[in-house]
């Protein structure tokens, strides 16, 4: 999965250091709000985005939440592709997903 990918995405994808959190889903398991981890998006379009992580992904699912109550938009997503790159002098995992359905 850490290999060079073709560009797929639909959209073009728009810059944006937002933070969102996101957190690992299993099959029809969501993970818990206290279980989401807070992470900074790199990219975000209408039907994905990009974030910066510490570790590889630990699943191919995911639950990414934006906002704060009320406000809160909830999508499941899959890991497209990562890669682990340079960030802010660090090493850190980029992690490309797309959006498979609004919760």
């Amino acid at each position: 999965m850490n290999e060079p990918v073709l560009e797929r995405r639909r959209e073009e994808r728009e810059h944006s250091e937002t933070r969102l959190r996101i957190g690992y889903a299993r099959g029809a398991w969501i993970p818990a709000d206290a279980d989401l981890l807070d992470v900074e998006c790199k990219d975000l379009s209408r039907s994905g985005c990009a974030y910066w992580a510490v570790g590889t992904p630990e699943h191919n699912e995911l639950l990414v939440v934006f906002g704060e109550a009320p406000n809160v938009v909830r999508i499941k997503a899959r890991v497209v592709h990562w890669q682990v790159t340079q960030h802010n002098d660090r090493l850190r995992t980029l992690v490309g997903c797309e959006f498979v359905e609004r919760l």
